[in-house]
């Protein structure tokens, strides 16, 4: 109603559905949230009137500032070394399927990644620039389906922490089934760029230290051909992928050109307010449940303390 939030209208099992509200809260992710918007009315002029969509407050950085980790899998063979390729094959997957069923027990109730480490790429750095995580297992990639590699391995997929690249995130129709479109050159900064290569050369000197040097057998993703900077940046470009860390896209500032106010509000809305990741203006160094959770906490304070 005018600039202010009373409802939300939605499809509920192919239906149309209004749900009245005094306060909305938004709270649909980094793709989500700022499509949603957009698709309301809130969001860059000229992309709302070419959509045909009516401005209600026209705000530039909605889906603006996007920001991911880019995440590189290396992987392993072994050499006489415990994996868990075996395990998640064959009957042995059967057979641990009614373990995990069951009893709760065996290699599949633990977590995919066991080994978890944060870590600086070069001593003379004042804190951790880099992230990785290990598997005790590796997948067979090429092949279509889910299948491991018959021979022992494990897996690590790591990324740097900061990463200065941004991208955007537009609708592309007023219908919201139809996903919106996204672009994030990893590979926009200098400083970026010298960190992946940076990060694979540490990574592949820790391994080839005592004892974990003893249990390797060789490395067979990227592999020993991609040792030069370009092709470590080919292997990023060829074989990168997102983190699921994504953030940014209505972020939160105390400036007016922000998406959101410090209390979560819409600028240019009333009774509107976005709670996720997407009002996180700059990328967190790590996984991202942990401070949600607590940005969650945090603004239901806030926004319980606002006057109705």
């Amino acid at each position: 109603n005018g600039n202010r939030a009373v409802g939300v209208e939605c499809m509920v099992d192919g239906k149309p559905r209004r749900f009245d509200a005094r306060r909305v809260i938004l709270s649909a992710g980094t793709f989500g949230s700022p499509a949603i918007l957009q698709r309301s009315g809130i969001g860059p002029a000229a992309l709302l009137a070419r959509l045909g969509i009516e401005c209600i407050a026209a705000r530039e950085g909605v889906g603006r500032n996007l920001r991911e980790h880019c995440g590189l899998t290396l992987q392993w063979r072994l050499r006489g070394a415990p994996s868990q390729n075996r395990q998640y094959s064959g009957w042995r997957l059967l057979v641990n399927g009614m373990r995990y069923y069951l009893a709760h027990s065996g290699p599949l109730s633990t977590a995919t990644f066991d080994v978890g480490a944060w870590f600086k790429t070069r001593p003379e750095l004042d804190r951790p620039d880099a992230q990785f995580l290990v598997a005790p297992f590796s997948v067979d990639k090429s092949r279509t389906d889910a299948a491991m590699e018959r021979k022992p391995g494990i897996q690590m997929v790591t990324y740097p922490l900061r990463p200065r690249a941004t991208g955007e995130l537009c609708i592309t129709s007023r219908d919201p089934a139809a996903l919106p479109a996204a672009t994030l050159d990893f590979f926009q900064d200098a400083q970026d760029r010298r960190e992946m290569i940076g990060l694979v050369r540490f990574i592949r000197k820790m391994m080839a230290t005592s004892p974990v040097a003893e249990l390797i057998e060789a490395e067979t993703r990227p592999g020993p051909a991609f040792d030069t900077d370009e092709k470590i940046l080919e292997a990023y470009r060829a074989l990168g992928a997102s983190a699921y860390h994504s953030a940014g896209t209505c972020r939160m500032g105390a400036d007016p050109e922000s998406v959101v106010d410090p209390l979560t509000r819409v600028r240019g809305t009333d009774s509107l307010h976005v709670v996720d990741l997407s009002i996180h203006p700059f990328l967190l160094s790590g996984n991202t449940v942990g401070p949600v959770m607590a940005m969650a906490w945090r603004a239901a304070d806030l926004i319980a303390e606002l006057p109705d």
